[in-house]
């Protein structure tokens, strides 16, 4: 078992909250404990053939592409400054030109 590989997938999937270091902590037992939890396994804090198993299938259907590319429109999704809550630039000029 690659432990990074766990812990990569641990936090793709929101259980895991660290950096992936490969040392298997209290963070990363914590974290395959709440998948276990979340998955109907049961809660040991081990990884065993049943969690990989598991932690590959919930990987494999995540959507791993950004927001402007699930979007039918990335253009205006992107254009749309106030949902993204980005601020607001107001450019007062009679003569220049901006590009």
């Amino acid at each position: 078992m690659t432990v990074v590989a766990v812990q990569y997938a641990l936090g793709r999937l929101g259980h895991l909250h660290d950096l992936c270091d490969g040392k298997f902590g209290g963070n990363t037992e914590n974290a395959v404990k709440a998948f276990q939890t979340a998955v109907s396994l049961p809660v040991t804090g081990r990884v065993d053939t049943a969690l990989l198993t598991r932690l590959d299938g919930a990987a494999a259907r995540l959507d791993l592409r950004t927001p402007a590319m699930k979007a039918t429109d990335p253009l205006a999704y992107l254009s749309n400054f106030r949902s993204l809550r980005m601020p607001e630039i107001r450019l007062n000029s009679s003569n220049e030109i901006f590009s």
